[in-house]
This record gives structure tokens, C-alpha cells and sequence, in this order.
């Protein structure tokens, strides 16, 4: 640009100045405008992005708060506030209004001060109310932001709906502690196999079954450790096929557990794939120990069963050869020889002999013995030096027998200190030895030596029936002693008396047993178990309550029925002790007041019915079976009828059972009266006469 000249600078110079002065102002205010555009452009800016921030702070899914460094609430999203249907200003005061539930109150109010006043985050879950004042379970997470000095400027919390998921983890809390239950109950636990890792779970149960703790790690190597050597095969051989094929597993076996106890366990298992093609086993364990040693007990009972069958046949026979000898045959020494040929034979002994004790020296005295089919007596010479008397004390070293008054078994002689006659017992090969006991009134005056050619051990029922033979062999002993004494008469009578309380007790208490055992045996072949073992404990109970009262009627004792309650009572009980569970239905009626009767009266009333009972089960088909007691003023009349098959009651009967319900009927000083006819059934009437019963019980 060219100079101005001096002249023409100089004369513009006013008219410049005040141009300049326009165009500063101009200047100014255009800048005025500018910022005032530019807070505009601020402002409009803040308010497009406060609305932002509004609508994705409303579009978060949960309830979410914005509180002040203090901790006080100055934001919520709408989910807040319509969960709780109030509005910002009430929920500011949250803490003193109800959107908390009591119970909960107090410990979120604690927390939240700690972490306000910490500055560590803060962490509760909380039942908080709903508008519908319903209370549900929510989970509160609030964090901090810090600016740059560190200070705390906000704190954001969300607020999560738990309550389904809580009520879904207790629903499965529950489930999961159904099945730990269920599982303990049945025994039975749960698995899972990943045959390409190898990798198996366990549940609870499984770790139990197993016997490891549930902080084991399960491997096949435990599970190898546990199975029983004998099973170790099989269980691997099973295992390597499923590997291979991912065939479905159903088999069983055994563990042996540390301590030495052996568990019976049945496997089942499906095999399942994935998408993958990964395959895994899911199945179950079951202890099936009780079921196992179940199945071999009730075999075991079977087998008893069978043996007890056969026992108890060969026992009835056996008493009923006794019996026999007690009522055909009148010398005591024969009657000794068919106890000791029965208990040899029965016991499958080599042989037997009886030893009398002198009271007032207690000395042993030999009497009897039975050896190799040969019956010999002390009035043989030769048999009475060879047995020579010995003190009663020390005869068999560690048998206390007199003192006790009970069997005892001298299991092996050959490792017992010497005793007499030990020598000759080993020359004939004899092992062991039951003594058994010969007692009168409670006191042993005797004792049995059953000897055996092998080493054994003997079943209760063995040594019973060995105890009651013992007494019998005591009796005939006694029987003998009074004969001595030319007191015949009362040797016949006790005899037979002995004859129908054994015929009345064993005899008829063995009818009841074989009944029930053939009724064990027909169960049995059904494949009926518990029935058959209810058979079984039913019989025994039989056969011991007639080997008692066979003990008692030894003792001249009233039989235990009568002890413990009236006659109509024990008449009803013995009917339905004989009678459980057989086709005979029976029925018992009484008419009249009772009347008091002699004892004797009472035990021979209950033998005549038992005997009449026992002759229906046995012989007459019968399906009813009625008794009929009845007091008059009088008389007292015993009544028993049933509708079997009868008899000719004008052939003549060898039967003990009838001849001994004569004789006691006569006895008494009653009337017996017997009214049958082939398939008529049979009617049988005891009549006794009060005024009889009176002079019974007269001094």
C-alpha cells in the first residue's frame, strides 16, 4: 500500500478516531453475542444429554439409585419407583417408612452405614414391600465412584429381584436333601462315569456304601480297592465291556471294607451320549447286604425247617415207645432200657449209661448202661467191676453238674485231665460226653453219660429231649426203689399217672408241632417264607411248652396253664395254642358261674379236653371242634364235639389216649360218656358230680 501523505494523514485524523471508536464497539458487543451464542449451544447440549442419560437410566433392567456421597438417595429409575408405588420424596426416607421389612430393617441400615462411612462397597440381600404390600426378596449392590483425589462424589446401587431364585434354591435345597434321605433309607446311592476321562461322581450315599469320606476324589481305583477279592474279576471284566460296547450294567457283588465287613451291593447303570459323541454312565449303587443275608437266613431256616421236621417225627416216635414202655411194661429196668436204646438211637450216640448218687455218702454208683446194642446192669458182675463207685466230687474236671443241676458237654476227653474210666472211654473211641442231669424234686440224684464216637456240639432241643428222657430213666429208677419196698400199688398208680401226664404233655404238645411244621412245609413249598418261619417259631414255642409241663409233671407239679389262671381260660388257650393256623375252627362256650374245684380236678378236666382235641387233629378229619364247660348246682359238665369221620365205638381200642381219659374221669369219681359212629362225628361228655369235687377237697 502506497503512503498516505503527511497532509491528508493529518487530515482524516479525526474522522478515524471516531471510526475506530465505532468499530471497537462493535467489536465488543459481537463478542457479548458470541459467548452468549456459545452458553446457548452449552445449555442446549446438557439438556440433549441429560435426557439421554434419563432414558438409559430408565431403560436399565433393574431397579437402580444414585446417592449423594453421604449416602442419601437422589436419583431412582422408574422401576423403583413403581415397584414401591411411591414417589422420589418418600423413598428418600426409605429408612423410616415401610419399604423394608421389619426383620430385615436394622441389620440393612447397620450395613449401609458401615459402607457409607468406610467406603466399602455394600452387599445384603433384603425382603423389601411391593405396592401390593407383598414383601419378595431383593439383592442390594451399591459402588462408589471417586474423583481424582480419591474422594467419593456418588454412589450407584442396583437392586435385583431374588425371590424366584431363592425360592427355586430352597426348592432345590429341599429336593437335594429328599434324595440324600431317600437315598440313606433305601441305601441306595447315585454315580456318574465319563468313560473317556474316567472321571465319576458320587453322591453322598455312594461315599457311604463305599466307606470313604466325601472329601475322597472318586476314582476306579477306589472303587477297585473296595470290591472283594474273590469278585475283583468279575468286576473288572463287567467294567472293560462297558468301555467297549456302552452296554447298559446290571450285575452284583461283594466289598470287603477295612476291619473285615462284607457288604453285598447290586449295580445298574445306562449309558447316554451327547451331542458330542462323549458317553457317560449314570446309575445307582444299592447295599443289598440285608436282602442277601435275608434270602440266606430264610435258606439257613428252611434247611432247620427240614431238619426239625424230620427231628421232631423221630421224637414223637421215640415217645411214643416210651409211653408204650411206661404203660405195657412192668419191670423199671426194661422201662431204663427203652430210655437208653431211645436216647442212643435218637442222639445217634455210641452209647449210653446211668449213674444213681448215694445221698448220704455222694457217691456214684453205676446203674445202667446201653453199648453196642447190649443193655447192662449193675447186677452183672462183670459190668459192676469194671465201673467201680467214685466220689461224687471231681468226676468230670470242670462239670459242675450237681451244683448246677443243668446238661453239660465234656466237648472232647482226649484234652481233658484224667478222670475215672477216662482210659476205657478213649479205648472205645469216645470223644465227647454229655452228662445230663436225673433230678427228683428239683435235686440231682443222678446223671446220664451220652457218649459220642465223634466231636459235636448239640441243638437246645437235643439236650431238652435228652433232659426229659434223663427224667424218665429217673423215674423208672424211683419206680424201682418203691417196687423194693412192696409198694406196688402205688407204683401202678404213680406209673400211670406218669404215663398220661407225659401222653397228655409231650405226646399231644408233639401232635401240635407236627401240625404246624406240615403247615411250615406246605408254605414252604409256595414259596410263602415268613409264613413258614411263623410256622417254625410256633412250633418251637409248642414243643418247649410241652417239654416244661412234661418237667413239671415230672415234679408232680400242676401244669403252668392252671398256675397262672382259671380252668375256662386255660381250656380257651389250649385251643387256640393246638389250633393256630389249622383248618380246625374251634369254639369255646361256658354257661353257669364258675365253681371252685380241686387242682387235681381242674389238671385232669384240661387233659381230657387236650387229649380228646389232639385225638381230632390226628385221626378224624374233623373241620369244627367244639367245648362246652358248664356249672350247674350239681354237677359240672365237660362237653367236646366235632364233626369228623368217628368210629365204631364197639371195636375194641388199644389206644393209651382213650383208656387214660377213662381213668381219669374215675378218678375224679365222674362219668364218661362217648357217642360216635363211622362219619357221624364224635361227642365226648365228662360229668363230675360237685358233691365229688367237695369230698375231694375235704381234710
Amino acid at each position: 500500500m502506497s503512503q498516505v501523505p503527511t497532509s491528508l494523514r493529518e487530515d482524516a485524523d479525526p474522522t478515524t478516531a471516531a471510526l475506530r471508536r465505532e468499530l471497537d464497539l462493535c467489536r465488543q458487543e459481537l463478542e457479548t453475542s458470541r459467548k452468549r451464542l456459545e452458553q446457548l449451544e452449552q445449555r442446549a447440549g446438557a439438556r440433549e444429554e441429560d435426557s439421554r442419560f434419563r432414558g438409559i437410566f430408565d431403560a436399565v433392567p433393574g431397579m437402580v439409585c444414585v446417592l449423594n456421597p453421604a449416602g442419601e438417595v437422589e436419583l431412582l429409575n422408574e422401576r423403583v419407583l413403581e415397584y414401591f408405588g411411591k414417589t422420589l420424596e418418600e423413598l428418600k426416607s426409605w429408612a423410616l417408612i415401610d419399604a423394608v421389612h421389619p426383620d430385615d430393617l436394622g441389620g440393612v441400615v447397620e450395613a449401609w452405614r458401615h459402607s457409607v462411612q468406610t467406603g466399602e462397597p455394600f452387599d445384603r440381600a433384603q425382603r423389601q414391600r411391593r405396592a401390593d404390600g407383598v414383601y419378595r426378596w431383593h439383592h442390594s449392590r451399591a459402588e462408589p465412584v471417586r474423583d481424582a483425589a480419591g474422594r467419593i462424589t456418588t454412589w450407584y446401587m442396583l437392586i435385583t429381584d431374588i425371590d424366584d431364585l431363592r425360592r427355586a434354591e430352597e426348592a432345590l435345597r429341599q429336593n437335594q436333601a429328599y434324595l440324600k434321605e431317600a437315598q440313606r433309607l433305601s441305601r441306595t446311592g447315585s454315580f456318574g462315569w465319563n468313560v473317556r476321562t474316567g472321571e465319576l461322581t458320587w453322591s453322598t450315599q455312594t461315599f457311604s456304601i463305599l466307606g470313604y469320606e466325601p472329601v475322597a476324589r472318586p476314582t476306579l481305583e477306589l472303587v477297585l480297592a473296595r470290591v472283594h477279592p474273590e469278585d475283583a474279576g468279575l468286576v473288572r471284566e463287567t467294567m472293560d465291556r462297558a468301555s467297549r460296547d456302552f452296554s447298559d450294567l446290571a450285575f452284583e457283588h461283594r466289598l470287603l471294607l477295612p476291619g473285615g465287613t462284607v457288604k453285598y451291593v447290586r449295580v445298574v447303570a445306562h449309558a447316554a451320549a451327547d451331542a458330542s459323541g462323549k458317553v457317560e454312565y449314570v446309575g445307582a449303587l444299592m447295599d443289598v447286604t440285608e436282602r442277601i443275608q435275608t434270602t440266606q437266613s430264610l435258606e439257613r431256616a428252611m434247611a432247620r425247617l427240614r431238619d426239625s421236621e424230620h427231628f421232631a417225627r423221630d421224637q414223637a416216635e421215640a415217645l411214643r415207645r416210651i409211653l408204650d414202655a411206661l404203660a405195657h411194661e412192668s419191670s423199671p429196668d426194661r422201662i431204663v432200657e427203652h430210655v437208653l436204646r431211645t436216647l442212643t438211637e435218637q442222639l445217634l450216640a455210641h452209647s449210653c449209661s446211668v449213674w444213681s448218687r448215694d445221698s448220704a455218702t455222694g457217691l456214684l454208683h453205676f446203674g445202667f448202661s446201653y453199648v453196642s446194642g447190649e443193655f447192662r446192669t449193675n447186677k452183672d458182675v462183670r459190668f459192676a467191676a469194671s465201673f467201680s463207685s467214685e466220689c461224687g466230687k471231681g468226676i468230670w474236671p470242670g462239670v459242675d453238674i450237681f451244683n448246677s443241676g443243668q446238661p453239660q458237654v465234656i466237648e472232647d476227653i482226649r484234652a481233658m485231665p484224667d478222670f475215672p474210666w477216662r482210659s476205657d472211654l478213649l479205648a472205645q473211641g469216645v470223644i465227647t460226653v454229655l452228662v445230663v442231669p436225673m433230678l427228683v424234686v428239683g435235686e440231682v440224684h443222678g446223671v446220664v453219660g451220652i457218649r459220642f464216637a465223634v466231636k459235636r456240639s448239640f441243638l437246645p432241643e437235643e439236650i431238652q429231649l435228652a433232659q426229659s428222657l434223663a427224667n424218665q430213666a429217673m423215674l423208672a429208677m424211683q419206680l424201682s426203689r418203691i417196687s423194693a419196698q412192696s409198694r406196688q400199688t402205688a407204683v401202678l398208680a404213680e406209673r400211670n399217672r406218669m404215663a398220661r401226664d407225659i401222653h397228655d404233655t409231650l405226646a399231644q404238645g408233639f401232635t401240635g408241632v407236627i401240625v404246624q411244621l406240615e403247615a411250615a412245609a406246605d408254605a414252604r413249598a409256595q414259596g410263602l417264607g415268613p409264613e413258614a418261619g411263623d410256622h417254625l417259631q410256633r412250633a418251637v414255642s409248642l414243643a418247649r411248652e410241652s417239654l416244661n409241663d412234661a418237667r413239671r409233671s415230672v415234679r408232680a407239679l400242676r401244669p403252668q396253664a392252671l398256675d397262672q389262671r382259671g380252668l375256662p381260660e386255660a381250656l380257651g388257650g389250649m385251643l387256640q395254642k393246638l389250633t393256630v393256623n389249622t383248618p380246625l375252627r374251634t369254639q369255646f362256650e361256658m354257661a353257669g358261674a364258675p365253681q371252685p374245684l380241686p387242682f387235681e380236678h381242674e389238671d385232669n378236666l384240661l387233659r381230657i379236653a387236650q387229649e380228646v382235641l389232639t385225638n381230632a387233629l390226628r385221626h378224624s378229619q374233623a373241620r369244627t371242634f367244639s367245648v362246652r364247660l358248664a356249672f350247674t348246682p350239681e354237677e359240672v359238665r365237660l362237653e367236646m364235639r366235632d364233626d369228623g369221620r368217628g368210629f365204631d365205638g364197639l371195636k375194641r381200642s388199644d389206644g393209651f389216649g382213650l383208656l387214660g381219659i377213662r381213668e381219669r374221669a374215675e378218678q375224679m369219681g365222674g362219668r364218661l360218656t362217648l357217642r360216635t359212629s363211622v362219619g357221624e362225628g364224635t361227642t365226648t361228655v365228662v360229668q363230675l358230680p360237685l358233691s365229688a369235687a367237695e369230698e375231694s377237697r375235704a381234710p
